[in-house]
């Protein structure tokens, strides 16, 4: 047996015994979360649910890096002529078999493993050092928890008696309103601050060069401070998320039906009617964090970037992730105790909110090399989505001659020399600017990745693929 044969034995003995470690780990996921599901008929359902997440939010992650670490070991190996064609595809469809089933965490990484090259294991890292850094802040969080009023509502939990009560420190009672729908938008997406905390992590973690705009790192950070108030927010349908539920919408047979379907997929009911009124209404959209965070890596402000529709703190999470001053501009103060409350928590002051209208916002005041933001996207009549305490407009000629233009003209003439103006806008609105001649020629005009709402592309316009950008100048 030559040299080179005994390394191989040597690299297939190593990937077995993962594999086994990997299976071992599956195995006991299975076998609790089985324990829980057969616990559906008890009178405390909700609360066997509730336990069966915290459990797999608390063991999915180590699994999840587990299997990853071994799939990047695989590519590389591959790519390094270590494994043939034959031996790679054997042991990734094993490692496909330990993927618990149904999960859709791993479709990024199924899809790696099937389109080999190093760019993509570049990415696969990313992912893997972004999950490591979710498992910690989970990890911790339970850790954390370990303390007497824990136990005792664990012990309920599982059936097996009460606890004492612990003195809850006195807080200044919510309104009735925002309480509802704070509880509303957890159930819907339930992200506690560790995880928050953990994503924003994440984001600073990614260096500038291995950006990739599908990626989703910043998201969960941006929706546990503003998912809330974006239900709020009226759709492109002219109603709010929570305006919608409180009609009668069961009575629309094709809503029902729709309905009835996401809970055959096993969603939960605030999740399964969440479903309907997105297909059938719209949803509101927040900016991405790591887009904002590539633009700002493009770009390189070093003064400050200003947002004169910040809306929903993607692009402030994005500045926020380089160290960059971020000053933004918005007319929707409901968002004040969101904003202070991530710039607090997140530990990153450089901000600057001012929740006025920035029509009539002096810009002289404040000192900045980039303006970026995306204002509110306009059709003929109407805006396509409606924010509180917007300003009303009679049509898209009267948004433009009272806020877009004058405000695009202000910050452009205080924007400093050789400083970035960036818009994510519509294709028309982007005309209409042009033809007003405010701005000097474009500089450059970046696509956004979109996730397409049909996967098979638009069935009654299949010509016509809907593209968003951001358009560029310089000054």
């Amino acid at each position: 047996m030559t040299e080179t044969d005994q390394e191989k034995l040597g690299l297939f003995a190593l990937l077995d015994r993962r594999l086994d470690i990997i299976q071992e780990m599956k195995n006991e996921y299975d076998e609790i979360v089985g324990e829980f599901m057969s616990q559906i008929d008890n009178p405390n359902t909700k609360e066997y649910v509730h336990a069966l997440k915290r459990y797999k939010e608390y063991n999915q992650w180590p699994l999840f890096i587990a299997i990853h670490r071994v799939a990047i070991a695989l590519i590389a190996w591959y790519i390094h002529h270590e494994l043939s064609v034959e031996e790679y595809n054997l042991y990734k469809n094993k490692l496909f078999k330990l993927i618990p089933e149904p999960n859709s965490n791993y479709t990024y990484m199924k899809y790696n493993m099937d389109h080999v090259n190093e760019k993509l294991l570049k990415l696969l890292n990313a992912n893997l050092q972004s999950a490591i850094l979710l498992n910690a802040a989970v990890q911790k969080d339970a850790y954390d928890e370990k303390n007497e009023q824990l136990a005792s509502r664990m012990s309920v939990l599982m059936g097996k008696g009460g606890g004492k009560k612990s003195r809850k420190p006195h807080r200044k009672p919510l309104r009735k309103n925002t309480r509802k729908n704070k509880s509303i938008a957890a159930a819907i997406k339930d992200i506690p601050l560790l995880k928050a905390r953990a994503d924003f992590a994440a984001l600073k973690a990614v260096p500038c060069a291995d950006i990739n705009q599908a990626a989703k790192v910043g998201n969960a950070a941006m929706d546990h401070y503003f998912f809330q108030h974006r239900l709020a927010a009226k759709t492109k349908r002219a109603i709010s998320y929570y305006d919608w539920i409180k009609t009668d919408w069961k009575r629309n047979e094709a809503e029902l039906r729709l309905y009835k379907f996401n809970l055959a997929q096993g969603k939960t009911p605030e999740k399964a009617r969440y479903g309907v009124f997105r297909l059938y209404y719209g949803a509101i959209h927040g900016f991405k964090p790591l887009v904002a965070k590539w633009m700002y890596c493009t770009y390189q402000p070093r003064i400050a970037v200003l947002d004169f529709s910040a809306g929903w703190g993607g692009r402030c999470l994005g500045a926020m992730a380089l160290g960059i001053p971020y000053i933004g501009i918005d007319t929707n103060v409901d968002l004040r105790p969101a904003y202070e409350r991530m710039v607090k928590e997140l530990d990153e002051p450089k901000v600057t909110m001012r929740f006025q209208d920035a029509a009539a916002t002096d810009f002289s005041q404040f000192k900045y090399d980039m303006v970026f933001t995306s204002p509110p996207y306009f059709k003929t009549v109407k805006p396509i989505e409606g924010y509180a305490h917007m300003p009303h407009y009679n049509d898209r000629a009267d948004f433009n001659a009272r806020f877009l233009f004058p405000v695009v003209r202000n910050t452009y003439a205080h924007l400093a020399r050789g400083g970035t103006y960036a818009l994510n806008i519509p294709a028309d609105m982007y005309d209409e600017l042009k033809a007003a001649g405010i701005l000097p020629p474009l500089l450059a005009k970046h696509r956004l990745f979109l996730q397409p709402r049909f996967a098979k592309g638009n069935p009654k316009h299949p010509d016509v693929q809907y593209e968003e950008h951001i358009y560029v100048w310089k000054k």
